[in-house]
């Protein structure tokens, strides 16, 4: 009597925790379209336990067809079919109502052996893995599912243990001793297993959560950047673009001033002067906004006819008469690159290689050297020039970093280098010494990682 007041007190609390949200029976039936990591974790931990059930189901199948128990045979049937279901449902993306269907059905089944067979065949001792099933495959997300379920599962075990509708089958002490022990030793083997499978399963999802982490700080760290650079974009910009326009109206004031024709076309060179030097920053800017947005584009490049073409556009500057020029490249060398981004980094440095030449010196020269060394490609830039202070060499390619007031340009030209490199996953190195000279050494491997495509010497 007092076993049955409590069940039925129990029963009723079951019943009005189930039903006193409309929410209970949403997260019961409906699936979270937008699954979380631990979503995911809890699916995949709700497949691979509805395979290994299947498994140990055919065990089963087996153990009973041995002992020509029929009653057990087509139990253990059940829970293969359970488990398939359960699958199948899982793959149609409804994993919630795979769990529970998982729970409910091993429950009824398990209950249904217990109800059938002695105590001693310790078949209720597989309710501990429907038990712990339950916590593992719900977690703390589900509380209120979790405890519908535990509770159905704790129902099931004093039912079915307490409640004798059907005749006991009859069976021999061997047999019972048998059965006993190989119930013990799935109990255990499953029960351990689930926990195996929740410890793996919240380590992958561990790993990938600080994978994700990492993700997120570098993307975090490349938008502080951003904004750093930003911010000194805007500053500087502002200044190199006013700058030429304050000079230009201040010599058109003062050609006003004057009826000296000499004087007006001075006025008017060195106009031209200030929009060459505004022009040239407009270019540097298009040049990193281009360098910043676009995607690669690769086409086979023969170097020696993309540094000729180069050479070729820097005869009107007043230094190239003073500067002899010397190529070692091999005129079949070639490699898939982007032909636009590799001019825009080998033209501004020879282009400095030229502006930078030291006027006092009786031979310039400019030798543009190429090495293939293992999976990469060097191209080497030396100089005899005026060579950049050993204080600087850690800031040249710095946005709009220039040495002094004195300096050509804008400091856009050696940034948009470093940050063009950095797409052709390449990088610079450079080597200089004040009044001897300076070195570039660009490197550009072989094969790109984030292209599809491989670049490669023919």
């Amino acid at each position: 009597m007092i076993y049955r007041n409590v069940l039925f007190k129990f029963s009723v609390i079951f019943v009005k925790m189930t039903l006193s949200k409309t929410s209970f029976w949403n997260s019961l039936l409906g699936n979270n379209k937008n699954q979380s990591d631990n979503d995911d974790k809890l699916a995949a931990f709700t497949s691979q336990a509805a395979i290994l059930t299947c498994i140990v189901s055919l065990v089963y199948l087996l153990i009973d067809l041995q002992f020509n128990n029929t009653v057990e045979l087509y139990l253990a049937l059940s829970v293969t079919l359970v488990s398939l279901c359960v699958i199948f449902v899982g793959r149609k993306g409804l994993h919630i109502s795979a769990r529970v269907i998982f729970i409910v059905a091993v429950d009824i089944i398990i209950g249904i052996a217990v109800l059938l067979e002695p105590i001693e065949t310790g078949v209720a001792m597989l309710f501990s893995v429907a038990f712990i099933g339950t916590i593992l495959g719900f977690g703390s997300k589900d509380t209120r599912i979790t405890l519908v379920l535990l509770g159905f599962t704790v129902l099931s075990t004093i039912i079915s243990i307490l409640y004798s509708p059907f005749e006991k089958q009859l069976f021999t002490s061997q047999y019972l001793k048998t059965i006993f022990f190989i119930n013990l030793f799935i109990t255990i083997f499953l029960s351990s297993f689930l926990v195996y499978l929740a410890i793996i399963l919240n380590l992958r999802s561990e790993a990938s959560l600080k994978k994700s982490k990492l993700q997120i700080q570098e993307k975090n760290d490349e938008l502080a950047k951003v904004n750093s650079e930003l911010d000194r974009f805007v500053y500087s910009a502002s200044h190199d673009l006013k700058s030429p326009i304050t000079s230009v109206m201040g010599l058109i004031n003062l050609s006003r001033l004057t009826d000296n024709p000499n004087e007006v076309k001075s006025y008017l060179n060195m106009m031209e002067g200030r929009l060459i030097h505004l022009n040239k920053f407009i270019n540097d800017i298009a040049s990193y906004s281009q360098n910043s947005r676009q995607a690669l584009n690769l086409s086979t490049v023969k170097l020696k006819d993309l540094i000729d073409s180069y050479l070729s556009g820097l005869a009107y500057l007043p230094e190239a008469s003073m500067v002899q020029v010397k190529i070692e490249v091999p005129d079949d060398l070639t490699i898939i690159s982007d032909a636009t981004r590799l001019e825009m980094v080998l033209g501004n440095i020879i282009s400095n290689a030229f502006k930078y030449c030291d006027p006092a010196k009786e031979n310039s020269f400019v030798n543009i050297r190429s090495v293939v060394n293992g999976r990469s490609l060097q191209v080497e830039v030396q100089d005899n020039g005026v060579g950049i202070p050993k204080d600087y060499l850690n800031r040249i390619f710095d946005m709009f970093f220039r040495g002094d007031h004195k300096a050509k340009g804008a400091g856009l030209g050696l940034y948009i280098v470093k940050e063009t490199l950095e797409k052709l996953n390449g990088s610079i190195l450079a080597e200089s010494k004040v009044g001897v000279g300076s070195k570039f050494t660009i490197n550009l491997p072989i094969k790109y990682k984030k292209e599809p495509q491989e670049a490669l010497f023919v």
